[in-house]
């Protein structure tokens, strides 16, 4: 392995892109009951007003409604344990 692949790996290991499970298990799963109903608020909130597909060329680094419903699916589903619905907007 080259030294950016290894680069980039230890980054993701450290910053998981944003919309995986990975992410979600890193900087969810520690909050309370309480921070992950707020959380999960904010980022509802948050699908109504972004860029449902990423810009051409920034398909790496912009967040899309659908990174955000996939975090809204990992906390209700697996850390709020309520039944997940689906936000992303018509």
């Amino acid at each position: 392995m080259d030294c950016k692949n290894s680069a980039r790996d230890d980054f993701n290991k450290e910053y998981p892109p944003r919309g995986t499970d990975d992410y979600s298990e890193k900087f969810y799963r520690p909050l309370s009951e309480t921070d992950l109903t707020q959380k999960r608020e904010e980022l509802i909130k948050l699908i109504k007003v972004i860029s449902p597909v990423a810009k051409f060329g920034n398909e790496q680094i912009e967040l899309t409604v659908d990174d955000l419903a996939t975090e809204i699916l990992f906390i209700e589903r697996y850390l709020l344990k309520v039944e997940p619905r689906d936000y992303r907007p018509l």
